[in-house]
């Protein structure tokens, strides 16, 4: 059991087309980075991408504002959680020096010295395993475009055209993509994975790694 590296490559793309939103020498500015990264993550597949529950210390809104808990344990013989900061030198002041570098990427993995009391699946969420907040997600329109060409290439294969049930198909995606099991999100890439084998059944043909990519 391990933190995804998936995950590294996520923040770093998210860093570079979000960081300038956000003020990040001031608390608030990646406080409110950290949340946005947070609902990113877990309406795109990685539901165990949480905040840390903080009661003292540097916080915003009740959590660290440098990185993310990820509620897995550290190992088969090791329970705790880690805790991944993904904002080096966060609130950094200019101007700005050889020892007072700039706020930037980062993916630096802490002792697994957590525990799930720890983890909170959005702000506010005291109670993370009965939340059931869907954190907001953004309209993506490749994501439907996906979905559209895995369709027509499953309802060709049987073959037959596009019927009514098209649309159960559609809106079970589309739920799993944007509400998820348990107020989860689980994004495009995973519903379409969740779903293909129901529909590959239910068409009566095989199922293949076509997902209209």
């Amino acid at each position: 059991m391990s933190i995804p590296n998936e995950l590294d490559k996520m923040q770093q793309d998210f860093w570079r087309e979000h960081n300038k939103e956000f003020d990040m020498s001031l608390n608030e500015g990646c406080g409110a980075y950290i949340e946005a990264f947070v609902r990113h993550a877990q309406s795109h597949g990685f539901p165990k991408v949480g905040h840390l529950k903080k009661s003292g210390g540097t916080k915003y809104n009740g959590h660290a504002n440098d990185g993310f808990l990820y509620k897995e344990a550290a190992s088969d013989t090791n329970p705790l959680l880690q805790f991944v900061d993904i904002i080096g030198n966060a609130t950094a002041k200019p101007p700005y020096t050889p020892s007072n570098q700039p706020p930037k990427p980062l993916f630096d993995i802490d002792e697994p010295r957590y525990t799930e009391a720890d983890w909170l699946a959005a702000p506010g969420s005291d109670n993370p395993t009965s939340n059931k907040t869907v954190p907001w997600v953004a309209y993506d329109e490749n994501g439907f475009e996906k979905l559209k060409k895995m369709l027509e290439h499953d309802y060709t294969r049987r073959p037959q055209n596009a019927d009514f049930d098209v649309s159960v198909w559609a809106a079970r995606v589309f739920h799993s993509t944007y509400m998820g099991p348990g107020g989860t999100p689980l994004g495009m890439d995973a519903a379409l994975r969740k779903h293909k084998p129901e529909l590959c059944s239910a068409l009566k043909i095989p199922i293949d790694d076509y997902y209209g990519d």
